[in-house]
């Protein structure tokens, strides 16, 4: 298992932007100080019709569900993500390397 600071040196390997099974798609993710900050949005994002709010997550949030879960989905998350943001919770656990496409720890 990562120490915390390793865990956070595996978020900043998140790309710029990550998509999931389903339609949506977060942008610009960034790690800024104690939070995952990201945009959400799928084309309109592109073409500029609305402007997005940005929207963050805790990072020791994530880190707490890494330590207690073998395996992620949005039901699995819920206790450890304090806001209503399972599915980017999902998304970006896996797009870590952490755990694969059906959301197996891999470590």
């Amino acid at each position: 298992m990562l120490s915390y600071e390793e865990f956070v040196e595996k978020l900043k390997t998140i790309p710029a932007k990550v998509g999931t099974e389903g339609t949506a798609i977060y942008h610009d993710i960034k790690l800024q100080g104690d939070n995952l900050t990201y945009y959400r949005g799928g084309r309109e994002y592109f073409e500029g019709k609305h402007n997005p709010l940005i929207e963050k997550l805790i990072v020791k949030e994530l880190y707490n569900a890494y330590q207690n879960l073998d395996s992620v989905n949005r039901d699995k998350v819920r206790p450890y993500i304090s806001r209503k943001q399972y599915n980017p919770a999902v998304a970006f656990l896996k797009s870590t390397g952490l755990y694969d496409k059906k959301g197996n720890r891999i470590e």
